[in-house]
């Protein structure tokens, strides 16, 4: 392990786009911030931080080998762990489970953001070479259970689909956060971590928030079915239509995102970009988890928070860092490489995760 660095200070982000200096004065300010919805009447209300109240953090690696020796797929990969100095003031710990292949250090800007406001952040190595489409996309026939079957092997390791991919419950998502955690109460001291893990290793879901993206939103929103988690934001494709299916029937959706989730609507949010490819099948599957009851899409580009109290966000900012923005749509939501910055230099992005991980309904 290498003991990390002060986290870059995104907070002022989080209270960026507010018309007039008076409204910018206020957001700035510790108070609680209360909103109400206009589509619904539902109040709602975020803590904005001030913008000099950034923490020191200690950022590190484990390698996943040194938390299970059973562990043997992709194991020169590190877990990156963002832990704050100080007081934790009872803030969860957020799990991010990055794009296909990307790694873990490729989302530090939001990493930063988050745990510079007093959040602990794992970002989780785990076997992610491929996204679910790579596999699915293959099938020589429309398989309804394909995505549901490769995303419980990725998580739990437990479906025995050898025609596809075979991961084992011990490289698997849960065992390898589970691990992770442990060694961490072990290592860094049960005062810290011991909130989400036990000393046997169970890990309290309710004091985890996940973030799924930009090619693990629908492991997220999977994961965020069967565990009731502290928060849930899915991020850019996280949405499983089947291929021919009627746009306007149901039954379009992969099966698994129509049954009950175990993690509320109130607990749920999305961010997609509005023109990915993605965008249709994201929106649609959100409404399906009930996100509209909170409000219809909010433009987050315009709109500051609190959003109106929505958990539909999107964005249609332009990817920055290549000639072929079109290609990297999702990756900007997420990845430091791809993610646009603002005028001031800050993503605006940024404003949007810590709103999902702030704001009460």
């Amino acid at each position: 392990m290498t003991r990390g660095w002060a986290a870059y200070v995104f907070i002022a982000a989080l209270i960026l786009a507010c018309d007039g200096a008076d409204d910018r004065s206020r957001s700035r300010g510790m108070s609680r911030d209360a909103g109400v919805s206009t589509d619904t009447g539902l109040p709602c209300a975020w803590s904005p931080v001030d913008a000099s109240a950034g923490r020191v953090v200690d950022t590190f690696s484990v390698n996943a080998m040194d938390t299970d020796p059973a562990i043997d797929q992709l194991v020169n990969h590190q877990h990156l762990i963002h832990e704050p100095q100080g007081d934790l003031d009872g803030r969860e710990v957020v799990l991010l489970l990055a794009g296909a292949g990307s790694g873990t250090n490729g989302a530090t800007r939001v990493l930063s953001a988050i745990s510079g406001t007093g959040y602990r952040v794992v970002s989780l190595a785990f076997v992610n070479e491929f996204s679910v489409d790579h596999y699915c996309e293959r099938m020589p026939i429309l398989d309804a259970d394909c995505y549901g079957d490769v995303l419980r092997e990725m998580l739990y390791g437990d479906t025995d689909q050898t025609r596809l991919l075979r991961i084992g419950r011990e490289n698997a998502v849960l065992n390898r956060i589970s691990k992770l955690l442990l060694h961490l109460r072990r290592t860094r001291g049960a005062a810290r971590w011991g909130d989400v893990v036990d000393e046997d290793g169970v890990v309290d879901w309710r004091r985890i928030a996940v973030v799924g993206g930009p090619r693990c939103g629908r492991l997220a929103a999977y994961l965020s079915r069967d565990v009731s988690l502290s928060r849930a934001l899915l991020v850019a494709r996280f949405g499983a239509t089947l291929e021919g299916a009627d746009e306007d029937q149901e039954s379009g959706l992969a099966p698994w995102h129509a049954q009950a989730r175990a993690t509320p609507a109130e607990r749920t949010y999305a961010l997609w970009h509005s023109d990915s490819p993605s965008a249709p099948a994201a929106e649609r599957v959100a409404r399906a988890y009930g996100l509209d009851a909170f409000g219809d899409v909010v433009d987050i580009d315009i709109d500051p928070p609190p959003y109106g109290c929505g958990h539909l966000m999107r964005t249609g900012q332009r990817p920055s860092g290549t000639e072929q923005p079109g290609n990297r749509l999702d990756d900007s939501l997420v990845l430091d490489r791809y993610m646009p910055p603002a005028d001031d230099g800050r993503s605006a992005l940024i404003s949007a995760y810590l709103y999902a991980l702030r704001a009460t309904q």
